[in-house]
């Protein structure tokens, strides 16, 4: 009910024409807008909304202790709250990015990524920086 409602919104919002079937709105031409359009609400359909509200919950909330902080005079700027703000947005992005592709293709690579991930690994032992306190000691 509710997805039919949102598909019924956006065809009023761009003035589509039941008899002529016919555009009259902002996306006359039928283009790419229209396609975009038609994407995103596809997007919004196959959306696990319960995970992506969370996310969302959790995005706000961190962004609102943040400010918090930042008033409260424990930080001397509010770069912490803008770079949360940017993150969040290119975290939006990147989860739509990662959406769209298809995993089962991506699956027949593994031999690649295995070996990417060594690699990277490996890396870090030879070229990476040790942090204060991150040293494990056994004793």
């Amino acid at each position: 009910m509710q997805k039919a409602t949102i598909a019924l919104e956006i065809v009023r919002f761009k003035g589509y024409n039941k008899e002529t079937k016919t555009d009259s709105g902002l996306i006359a031409d039928g283009g790419k807008m229209k396609q975009f359009l038609r994407e995103a609400v596809d997007f919004i359909k196959r959306t696990d909304r319960w995970l992506m509200s969370l996310c969302m919950i959790c995005a706000a909330f961190s962004m609102v202790l943040l400010y918090s902080i930042y008033r409260n005079g424990f930080l001397s700027s509010s770069r912490g709250v803008w770079v949360q703000i940017v993150a969040t947005i290119l975290g939006i992005v990147v989860a739509i990015v990662i959406s769209t592709i298809d995993y089962e293709a991506m699956a027949k690579f593994w031999k690649f990524h295995l070996a990417f991930t060594v690699f990277f690994v490996i890396l870090t032992f030879f070229f990476g920086v040790q942090v204060e306190g991150a040293m494990i000691r056994h004793g």
